[in-house]
């Protein structure tokens, strides 16, 4: 259903624009709230929550909205395909803080520091997935028609 939209690599880079953004966002929150990770290096932690992170969520969205009958409005096209991944989204990212709290309460430090900082990545890419990445998928669909 991909290959419907007009600009894939468009897609491709505000995905990973999304989560630059989201990484950034993440360090900015910690270093707020003063819980900057001391004893990593914030770029070694940058390939293991890449990992975490991953694209899965943009495919799931697109997907899911190009999946709607054309003949619906796009808005209602997005809302729609909100509607079928949302909750899967939503179950996920909880999943994931519920690991990530299992980590917190590991005691070990260099785990608790990365628990915290992947938490603020998982929060604001999320947060980003809604705000940033379904208008720009809406207005590609826009164009596509």
């Amino acid at each position: 259903k991909v290959e419907f939209l007009r600009t894939r690599w468009g897609l491709a880079f505000s995905a990973v624009m999304n989560f630059l953004m989201s990484f950034n966002m993440a360090i900015g929150i910690c270093v707020m709230f003063d819980v900057l990770p001391t004893t990593l290096n914030v770029g070694q932690i940058f390939p293991y929550v890449v990992i975490l992170i991953g694209i899965e969520n943009f495919w799931i969205i697109t997907k899911s909205v190009m999946s709607t009958k054309k003949d619906f409005e796009v808005k209602h096209r997005i809302a729609l395909g909100l509607g079928m991944e949302g909750w899967y989204i939503t179950k996920n990212l909880l999943v994931e803080i519920l690991l990530l709290f299992i980590g917190y309460a590991s005691g070990i430090g260099g785990m608790q520091e990365f628990s915290v900082f992947a938490l603020a990545c998982y929060l604001s890419d999320f947060f980003l997935q809604f705000t940033f990445f379904v208008p720009i998928l809406a207005v590609d669909v826009r164009r596509a028609e």
